[in-house]
């Protein structure tokens, strides 16, 4: 690489933080050939540990990922944190900014934040999530914990781009007949009751465990996650109580993974994902640029308001032209 380009990359390599939030930044604006700057940025590190937290708003999700992480570099570790907001309607930037949230955090020069906007991406994650843990993969962060939007129970998708998911209640959230059918029971890999000082901690961790054995039977039996006995841990985020715990569980589970020889197959499941998505892109990108394909689009409208042709028989015509510049 060369130029402003090359640059980057010499920063990147250096470990300069304000090279990676550039980075980022230039992937969120597709302005930076993602594979090419990985391959020059990447000096043979080992994949970082993925670690995501979801659940309903108010839940404390930013306070115990702060815990996690003040217990993380303790141990010597560089932690990357990548909060996904809801989307400004106006300027469709991050609405909330962790950043703020984790002040604290921001100063130290083991952890790096950043929040992006879900610029309506359903799942509660960035489009580009899998780009960002990527490059901070690349630039030496050993942790990466990925917070979800948190607008509701229906965010599922970040069970595919972590090794571990944490899925964080409080008391008021409801019983678990209720989140085993919202989905979370099963992507969860770990359920943490937090506010746990709060009444009806007990009840809902009584549920939780009712509705876990209820599920153990048929969890994951298409799956790879299949035997690990989900645990449940109280904690109260703001004291830091039971957060220890929690990291006991969290490494417990990375064990249960390596020795199941899941961890490799994740990545693999991940990579594989990330290729149909960007031929998928790619295709769709030649095909919806094509001039000739524009004007099949243009004629065959005015077709179909004369009532001559069909939208199936001008999605046809696309696809012939399509096919026709594969073989030639």
């Amino acid at each position: 690489m060369d130029g402003e380009l090359g640059k980057l990359a010499e920063d990147f390599k250096a470990g300069k933080k304000l090279a990676l939030a550039r980075a980022i930044s230039l992937v969120e604006g597709r302005k930076l050939p993602i594979g090419k700057f990985i391959e020059e940025v990447s000096q043979d590190r080992p994949h970082p540990r993925r670690i995501g937290v979801t659940g309903p708003p108010g839940a404390g999700k930013s306070t115990l990922i702060a815990s996690l992480t003040s217990l993380f570099r303790s141990n010597g570790e560089q932690v990357g944190i990548l909060a996904v907001d809801p989307t400004s309607p106006f300027s469709g930037g991050a609405l909330l900014g962790d950043r703020v949230r984790m002040n604290d955090l921001s100063q130290d020069p083991g952890v790096f934040i950043r929040s992006v906007a879900s610029r309506g991406s359903v799942g509660g994650l960035s489009s580009h999530s899998e780009d960002i843990i990527e490059l901070m993969g690349a630039f030496g962060l050993t942790r990466v914990i990925v917070e979800t939007v948190g607008v509701g129970q229906t965010e599922l998708e970040v069970s595919h781009l972590v090794d571990s998911v944490i899925v964080l209640l409080v008391p008021e959230s409801g019983d678990g007949v209720q989140m085993m059918k919202a989905g979370l029971l099963e992507i969860a890999d770990i359920f943490t009751i937090n506010k746990s000082d709060r009444p009806g901690a007990d009840l809902l961790l009584a549920n939780l465990e009712v509705s876990l054995q209820l599920s153990l039977k048929n969890r994951w039996k298409d799956e790879n996650r299949y035997g690990w006995k989900v645990p449940v841990v109280k904690t109260v985020a703001t004291l830091g109580e039971g957060v220890q715990e929690l990291l006991v569980q969290l490494n417990e589970h990375h064990e249960f993974l390596k020795n199941a020889n899941q961890l490799e197959l994740f990545h693999t499941e991940r990579m594989t994902r990330k290729i149909r998505q960007e031929v998928t892109r790619h295709v769709y990108k030649s095909i919806w640029e094509d001039p000739e394909v524009l004007s099949l689009v243009k004629v065959g409208l005015a077709g179909i308001s004369a009532g001559e042709t069909t939208a199936y028989a001008v999605s046809q015509a696309i696809l012939e032209r399509f096919e026709n510049c594969k073989k030639s």
